[in-house]
């Protein structure tokens, strides 16, 4: 397949946004705390994740992860970009179609495109939300890439990787993250966004 022709389905949380970091920094600060980065890497499952890591800290979790949820309902943009996302995506786009598929509430979509236009100078991007596993409208990342015709799917969650690949999509699984227990057979191992681009150059 031409790669110009090709769409890239990228995720938003700890692919191009510092979420867990944002967090990490959220709670040391409103705990008065210094947990470190190495503290959120430990091996875990994706579902109860920080939760595990209070426990093994002695946090009691009161709602600290929904908190800030909740605040980043109102902005976004306390959360930085990953480390080269801005200008890796702007070299994918002369190649590629990218949308963006989020597993964020739909009630998020206006701070989210006010991150893009912060940090990425533009608002005006393809946007969609699979929605939380929970919730009524809730859809598979695999399948709505099928629906939306992308070819590859950039990840963090194994499990949206799975899906993906059960669906006939590419998977590249991004990052080094404690919840990296299980890699799905068939997902692309990409640490970093050089790592992305390289594979990507090399196909």
């Amino acid at each position: 397949m031409n790669k110009q022709r090709q769409t890239i389905a990228i995720d938003i949380d700890d692919v191009l946004a510092a979420s867990t970091e944002a967090i990490r920094l959220s709670i040391n600060n409103k705990l008065g705390i210094n947990l470190q980065p190495e503290h959120y890497k430990v091996a875990g499952e994706y579902w109860g994740y920080y939760e595990k890591i209070f426990e093994e800290h002695g946090i009691e979790d009161t709602g600290l992860v929904q908190d800030f949820h909740t605040a980043i309902v109102d902005d976004t943009v306390i959360i930085n970009p990953i480390e080269d996302a801005i200008s890796s995506i702007g070299k994918l786009t002369k190649k590629y179609k990218i949308i963006f598929i989020t597993a964020r509430e739909t009630a998020m979509e206006k701070t989210t495109r006010k991150w893009f236009n912060t940090h990425f100078g533009s608002s005006d991007i393809e946007l969609y939300f699979s929605n939380n596993r929970i919730d009524a409208e809730y859809k598979k990342k695999g399948e709505l890439c099928v629906e939306l015709g992308a070819s590859i799917l950039i990840d963090d969650h194994p499990g949206h990787c799975q899906s993906a690949i059960d669906s006939g999509v590419e998977a590249i699984l991004f990052g080094d993250y404690g919840w990296h227990t299980e890699v799905p057979e068939g997902a692309i191992r990409c640490k970093d966004w050089e790592s992305v681009l390289k594979y990507l150059d090399g196909r």
